[in-house]
């Protein structure tokens, strides 16, 4: 077992030996105890995740933004902005030469009731392809662009008094179920690979609730977070959340603050009391010890209990518990899709399955330095993965560097907070991102 180096180097003593959390002003910094000592966990302060801006995906697109695709506009939206065409199957906005049965817009030049192609020609202009053509304008007949790409300038369409064929547009209001889809600020999704859980309707909801399971002979305890609004059938991310040496699973919950803006099950297990780390509640690295099964047991009850999509399992932890992250995405990567290890340290294990990767080191981290702690950890994953040793800024954050020539869905990314040893809670819409985009 790799654990001592973890209490050597890897975790930050309270300054005051006890307590899980205190008051750390902006964003909040997590220490550790050391031999036995109560943790002082950093509590958040101001810090906190950005709120999303808005549903990706199949879901519906932020306020005042005209539909796309089948994803269908938000409330009080009304379609497309004036002037602009129809996208899509959305309906434009009224008197702006909607779809459907309606014909061209006032003074369009668009004859007969054509309108334009799926959506609605923007004022003033000319319907194409089904549409109308506009008023005193030359070529053939009929033949203008594609169905639902919008209407052309005035001027440039078909023969005077030649549009095409009446009621032959889009369908209007069959854009895609508003908020079932989604990215970043969702997760949820209607598709994915859903468990076994799906089926079942009759579940617990809330952000607190405390469980209790048996594993080897041993009681362990976790801390459960599932949407009050939770949809039977509809496959939601499953999240693992683990604390530092001495944390439990409610002072993570507070401590990372990662539920926020972000739609999936939250699951915040708690670690045991640890020889090898003097007694503290700390993390058993091994693949023999007590934890993995324990993980092992939390995955099959919950994807039994709940609806998970099989395909978004993910882990994130910081200092131990980011250890234990990498612990999890070495043994267990064809269980998880992706981790996100902060603060935590290198090492050299045989790994099994893939997994994608997120290392998140802080820049005035002296207990696990970027250069050392963190390159190691990037270097091991950089070689599981087959990337190179090129890098170059990830779309995810201009905090992180993605390297290239990954295995396919199996990227790698640094990523470097300007804090210390702590969990970097302003990157969580960041690493949600990431989590999502996979």
């Amino acid at each position: 077992m790799v654990f001592g180096l973890n209490v050597g180097c890897g975790d930050e003593p309270s300054s005051a030996g006890d307590d899980d959390l205190a008051a750390a002003g902006i964003g909040g910094v997590m220490t550790e105890a050391v031999g036995g000592a109560a943790p002082g966990i950093g509590g958040l302060g101001s810090g906190g995740m950005m709120p999303s801006t808005g549903g990706m995906g199949v879901g519906g697109v932020p306020f005042g933004v005209g539909g796309t695709e089948t994803g269908g506009a938000a409330p009080g939206s009304g379609g497309v902005a004036p002037g602009a065409g129809g996208s899509g199957v959305g309906g434009a906005v009224p008197g702006m030469g909607g779809a459907g049965l309606g014909g061209g817009p006032i003074d369009s030049g668009g004859t007969g009731t054509g309108g334009a192609g799926l959506g609605g020609a923007p004022l003033g202009t000319g319907g194409t392809g089904l549409g109308g053509a506009p008023l005193g304008t030359g070529g053939d007949p009929g033949t203008g662009g594609d169905p639902g790409l919008g209407g052309a300038p005035l001027g440039t369409g078909g023969d005077p008094g030649t549009g095409g064929d009446p009621g032959t547009g889009g369908d209007p209001g069959t854009g895609g179920d508003p908020g079932t889809g989604g990215d970043v600020g969702i997760g949820g999704s209607s598709s994915g690979n859903p468990s076994s859980g799906c089926s079942e309707t009759n579940v617990a909801t809330g952000a607190d609730i405390d469980a209790t399971m048996t594993v080897g002979g041993l009681e362990r305890v976790y801390r459960l977070s599932v949407p009050t609004d939770y949809v039977p059938g509809e496959p939601l991310p499953l999240v693992f959340v683990l604390n530092g040496v001495g944390g439990d699973g409610p002072s993570a919950q507070q401590m990372f603050a990662v539920e926020t803006n972000h739609r999936g099950i939250f699951v915040y297990p708690t670690s045991l009391p640890n020889d090898e780390a003097g007694g503290a509640i700390a993390w058993d690295f091994s693949l023999n010890g007590v934890d993995v099964p324990f993980f092992d047991e939390m995955v099959s009850e919950l994807t039994a209990s709940y609806c998970v999509d099989l395909d978004r399992i993910f882990a994130l932890g910081a200092s131990s518990g980011g250890i234990m992250a990498n612990k999890l995405g070495c043994f267990r990567g064809d269980v998880f899709r992706a981790i996100a290890p902060a603060s935590a340290m290198t090492w050299s294990e045989p790994c099994q399955g893939e997994v994608a990767v997120m290392v998140i080191c802080g820049a005035q981290d002296t207990y696990n330095p970027c250069e050392t702690d963190g390159q190691g950890q990037v270097d091991f994953w950089t070689g599981e993965n087959g990337c190179t040793s090129q890098s170059s800024q990830s779309s995810v954050s201009d905090l992180c560097q993605e390297y290239q020539g990954c295995a396919a869905g199996n990227p790698v990314l640094f990523c470097t907070h300007s804090g210390g040893h702590m969990w970097p809670s302003s990157m969580n819409d960041d690493i949600w991102s990431f989590f999502m985009g996979l």
